[in-house]
């Protein structure tokens, strides 16, 4: 007794498959739509507590934190590079990594730039400069990235869509 088993592929699947496959060997395009998405809810977690890692502390006023002054740190999140195997998310400013993940500035003097003395309101009198004993940053975190490194739900869920969208394409 012998066992023959034939395998016969639907000429209808068969593009489909090597469209697949084709899209599986470029994965920068993909990774390129995750890093966007995933600024994209960066961005967004400066309005929308519920898309935030973690819970960001009250200014010591007792105010909402926000993190925009200048907005300088929004605009600046962005998709750094994206590879076949990996993408890059960040920000050039280099305050970012302080309040995404807290810490201590340094200890600095503080010296006048445009006049000869410093002097703000309540001083008894001009100064030609200032110790800063550096300041306690807490974490304030934006990018969807949690403590311990993982991303959030909001992010895999995020990515899941990504993916399934671009390999309905």
């Amino acid at each position: 007794m012998s066992l023959q088993i034939t395998i016969q592929v639907n000429d209808q699947i068969t593009p489909a498959l090597r469209q697949l496959q084709a899209k599986l060997h470029k994965l920068t395009p993909l990774n390129n739509y995750i890093g966007t998405a995933l600024v994209s809810i960066a961005k967004r977690a400066f309005d929308e507590p519920q898309l935030r890692p973690a819970t960001w502390p009250p200014k010591r006023d007792g105010s909402t934190a926000t993190l925009r002054y200048t907005g300088l740190l929004w605009r600046s999140l962005r998709v750094l590079y994206s590879h076949p195997t990996e993408v890059v998310t960040g920000s050039d400013r280099p305050y970012a990594a302080i309040h995404q993940l807290g810490g201590k500035t340094q200890p600095r003097t503080i010296l006048p730039t445009r006049k000869r003395a410093l002097h703000w309101p309540g001083a008894k009198h001009p100064v030609r400069s200032v110790h800063h004993p550096g300041s306690n940053i807490p974490a304030r975190p934006f990018f969807p990235v949690t403590q311990d490194g993982n991303l959030t739900a909001a992010a895999l869920r995020t990515i899941r869509e990504v993916i399934a969208a671009y390999l309905a394409r």
